[in-house]
């Protein structure tokens, strides 16, 4: 009847230790989102917002024979790259001159949808497509000219 308790000690130790391991991880992955409310933020080629302090410094230099991950190249400058698992949002600018947010990979909708948002917030995005906007306005303006004549 002893032997029993030890044994089940140990067994409750392992099976703790191993449940963290199922756990899914704190920070992840690094991914570029392709976000459409970025799609006409502009930002400087060296352009780097750290929304967490934890992720400061994680965009380093590449080294010599670093493998190329074609979604992360779009989204940092040429040479560089990001040497750690992020703990929240990163906002880059890259080659292409526009802001892109960076985050941890996953699926989840709304996950996606706070990277974006934060990183449109972030990079000084006022409007998405400035064109438009002067397009609708002048439109507004002519319609409500033309029902003044006609009501006077």
């Amino acid at each position: 009847m002893m032997a029993g308790v030890p044994t089940s000690i140990c067994l409750f130790i392992y099976l703790s230790f191993a449940l963290v391991y199922l756990a899914p991880n704190v920070n992840g992955e690094p991914y570029c989102y392709r976000c459409y409310n970025l799609k006409y933020c502009r930002v400087d080629t060296s352009f780097v917002k750290y929304v967490d302090s934890r992720d400061d410094s994680k965009i380093v230099q590449k080294a010599d024979g670093d493998p190329d991950n074609a979604n992360m190249d779009a989204c940092l400058s040429p040479g560089y790259k990001i040497s750690d698992p992020i703990a929240r949002t990163i906002c880059s600018g890259s080659s292409d001159g526009l802001c892109h947010a960076i985050g941890e990979r996953t699926s989840n909708i709304e996950e996606i949808i706070f990277h974006c948002g934060v990183c449109h917030k972030y990079c000084g995005c006022k409007r998405t497509n400035k064109e438009n906007a002067l397009k609708d306005d002048a439109l507004i303006v002519t319609i409500c000219l033309a029902i003044f004549y006609i009501l006077m």
